[in-house]
């Protein structure tokens, strides 16, 4: 029974206790979700999205050129095998 109890008040503490370290993971994360975003970190936050657009926009035409330079190269080079003048 003593030992339960023990058990009980060290959980109620660490539970409830004030200090960061105390907190749980999902209880601090809630605060920080909870702070108000102002506009400096909403224009940081939208620019870093348009970058990782850019970003992904480039690659994929960087892609498309490189599989028509692969494929126009094999048609130059089937051409050239089979002309005959």
């Amino acid at each position: 029974m003593q030992l339960s109890l023990k058990n009980n008040k060290r959980e109620k503490k660490s539970r409830f206790d004030n200090s960061p370290l105390g907190k749980t993971k999902s209880r601090l994360n809630a605060k920080i979700a909870t702070k108000p975003i102002d506009k400096k970190d909403l224009n940081e936050i939208a620019s870093r999205i348009r970058s990782q657009n850019n970003y992904n926009l480039l690659k994929g035409i960087l892609f498309f050129i490189i599989i028509a330079a692969i494929i126009s190269s094999f048609v130059i080079f089937l051409i050239r095998t089979f002309n005959t003048h």
